[in-house]
C-alpha cells in the first residue's frame, strides 16, 4: 500500500523508498531496475511474511544489512548488479527456505560465511565478480540440492574442498578466475550430473584422472590457464555430449586429438599453448560441428590431411607455433565459414595452392578474435596473387628447386598456377598440379601464336610441378602459357618487361 512519505501505519506497515508496506500481506516485492539509490534499509527486515525479494539492476550502495536474515520465509533473493559493499552478513544462513540467491555483480568482499551451508533448499547460489576473498567453506557440500554454484570473478584462494563432491545434484560448477590452488579433488569427477566445469584462470595443478570418463553429461570443460600437465587419459573420449573443450595455457602432453574424434557435438576445441604432440587424424573430419580449431604452441607434427576440407562450419583454425610439414591441402578452400586462418611458424613446404585466395581473407589482419598467418614457413614462389610480402613475411626457400615435385595424394585437380613474378625479367615460374600420371606438355607462345618454347612434353607424375622460364633472348612484350595434361587444357598471360 503507497501513502506517501511519513504516511506509514505504525506496526501494520514498513515504509521503503517512500513506500509503505503492509507487513502482514507483503510476500512479494519486485522492484527490479526501478532506479534505487542509497543503502538497502534495515526495516525491510520486518516483512517477515517475504517469500519473493528482487532488488537487482539498482544502484544500491552500502552493506547488506543483518535484518535480512528474518525474513526465514524467503524462497527467492535477487540482489545482482548492484554496488553493495562489505561482507555477506553471516544472518542469510537463517535463510533455510531460500532456493535461489544472487549477490553477483557487486562489491562484495571479506569470507563466504560458514553459514551458508545452512541453506540446505538452496538450488542456485551466485556469488560471482565480487571481491570475495579467502577459502570456499567446506559446508558449502551441505547444499545437497544445488543445481548452479557460480562463485567466479572472485579472490578466492586456497584448495577446491572435496566436500563439493556432495554436491550430487549439481550441473554447473564455475570458479574462474580466482586463485584456487592445488590439485581438482577426485570427488568432483563423481559429480555425474554435470553440465559445466568452468576452472579456466587460477592456479590449478596435477594431472587429470581418468574418472573424467564418469562426467557423461558434460558439455563444457573449460580447465585453460592454469597449471596442470601430464597427458589427457583416453576416457575423455566417453564424454560424446561435449560441445566445448578449453585447456589452452597449461603444461598437457602427450597425444590427445586421436581420443575426440567420435565428439560430434564438439564446437570449441581449443589446445594451445601447452607441449601436446602427435598427428592430425584424418577422422577429424568427424567433427562436423566444429567452429574453432585452436592448436597453437604445441608439438604436433606431420601434414595436415585434406579431411579437414570437410569441416563445414570451421570458423577459426589456429595451428601456428608447431612443426607441421607437407604441403597445405587445397580442401582448405572449401571451408566457406572460415574467417582466420593461421599456420605461421611451421614447416609447411611446397605451394601455396591459388584457391587459397577463393577464401577472401585478409591475410595482413591480427587481433584477438583474427589472426591471419603464413609467415615463418618453407613456401616455394610463385605465391597466390592476393598475398603480399608483408602476408607472406618470411619463407625459407632453400629446398625450393628449379622444378619442385611432391607427389602427394592431396592432389585431387589439375590446376596451371599463374607464373610469379609477373610481369617479369627475365625469369618467371610457372607452377602446376596434376592428379595423376599422364602425358603433359607446357609451351609459350607469342601473341601471334608462334611457338617460342616447350618447355616440358613428357609423362608426368602426379604432385606439383614448377619450372623456370627464361626470356633472357626474347623482346619485351606479350606472352602465354598453355598447358595440355590429358583432357585438361589451361592457358595464363605473362609481360616480359626490360
Amino acid at each position: 500500500m503507497v501513502m506517501g512519505w511519513g504516511q506509514c501505519i505504525e506496526g501494520e506497515e514498513v515504509e521503503l523508498w517512500g513506500d509503505c508496506f503492509n507487513i502482514d500481506e507483503t510476500t512479494e516485492l519486485y522492484l527490479t531496475g526501478s532506479g534505487l539509490t542509497g543503502e538497502i534499509p534495515s526495516e525491510i527486515g520486518n516483512l517477515i511474511n517475504l517469500v519473493h525479494l528482487e532488488l537487482d539492476h539498482n544502484q544500491l550502495t552500502g552493506e547488506i544489512p543483518s535484518e535480512i536474515g528474518n525474513l526465514i520465509n524467503l524462497v527467492h533473493l535477487e540482489l545482482d548488479h548492484n554496488q553493495l559493499s562489505g561482507e555477506i552478513p553471516s544472518s542469510i544462513g537463517n535463510l533455510i527456505n531460500l532456493n535461489h540467491l544472487g549477490l553477483y555483480v557487486n562489491q562484495l568482499s571479506g569470507s563466504i560465511p560458514v553459514d551458508i551451508g545452512n541453506l540446505m533448499n538452496l538450488n542456485h547460489l551466485y556469488l560471482h565478480n565480487n571481491q570475495l576473498s579467502g577459502e570456499i567453506p567446506s559446508s558449502i557440500g551441505n547444499l545437497t540440492d544445488l543445481e548452479i554454484l557460480n562463485l567466479g570473478e572472485n579472490q578466492l584462494s586456497g584448495e577446491i574442498p572435496s566436500s563439493i563432491g556432495n554436491l550430487i545434484n549439481l550441473n554447473h560448477l564455475v570458479l574462474y578466475v580466482n586463485q584456487l590452488s592445488g590439485q581438482i579433488p577426485l570427488e568432483i569427477w563423481n559429480l555425474t550430473n554435470l553440465n559445466s566445469l568452468v576452472l579456466l584462470d587460477n592456479q590449478l595443478s596435477g594431472q587429470i584422472p581418468s574418472y573424467i570418463e564418469n562426467l557423461i553429461n558434460l558439455e563444457y570443460l573449460f580447465l585453460g590457464f592454469n597449471y596442470f600437465n601430464g597427458s589427457i587419459p583416453s576416457e575423455i573420449s566417453n564424454l560424446l555430449n561435449l560441445k566445448e573443450l578449453i585447456l589452452i595455457s597449461n603444461s598437457f602432453s602427450g597425444e590427445i586429438l586421436p581420443y575426440l574424434t567420435e565428439m560430434e557435438n564438439l564446437i570449441f576445441l581449443v589446445l594451445g599453448g601447452n607441449n601436446f604432440s602427435g598427428q592430425v587424424p584424418v577422422e577429424i573430419e568427424n567433427l562436423i560441428n566444429l567452429e574453432e580449431f585452436n592448436l597453437w604452441g604445441n608439438n604436433f607434427s606431420g601434414q595436415i590431411p585434406i579431411e579437414i576440407g570437410n569441416l563445414f562450419s570451421l570458423q577459426r583454425l589456429w595451428i601456428e607455433g608447431n612443426n607441421f610439414s607437407g604441403q597445405i591441402p587445397e580442401s582448405l578452400s572449401d571451408l566457406e565459414n572460415i574467417y582466420s586462418i593461421n599456420i605461421s611458424n611451421n614447416q609447411f613446404s611446397g605451394l601455396i595452392p591459388d584457391s587459397i585466395c577463393d577464401l577472401g581473407l585478409d591475410w595482413s589482419q591480427l587481433d584477438n578474435q583474427v589472426a591471419n598467418g603464413l609467415q615463418n614457413n618453407n613456401f616455394c614462389p610463385p605465391y597466390p596473387n592476393c598475398l603480399s610480402e608483408n602476408d607472406l613475411g618470411y619463407q625459407n626457400t632453400t629446398n625450393c628447386s628449379s622444378m619442385l615435385i611432391s607427389e602427394l595424394s592431396i592432389i585431387t585437380k589439375y590446376t596451371l598456377n599463374q607464373p610469379f613474378p609477373n610481369p617479369f625479367n627475365p625469369t618467371t615460374l610457372i607452377s602446376f598440379s596434376i592428379p595423376e600420371q599422364i602425358q603433359t606438355s607446357l609451351k609459350v607462345y607469342d601473341i601471334k601464336g608462334n611457338l617460342i618454347s616447350t618447355l616440358i612434353n613428357q609423362k608426368m607424375n602426379i604432385g606439383h610441378h614448377q619450372i623456370e622460364w627464361n626470356g633472357d633472348n626474347l623482346s619485351s612484350g606479350t606472352y602465354f602459357i598453355i598447358i595440355n595434361s590429358g583432357d585438361f587444357s589451361d592457358v595464363k598471360k605473362v609481360v616480359l618487361v626490360k
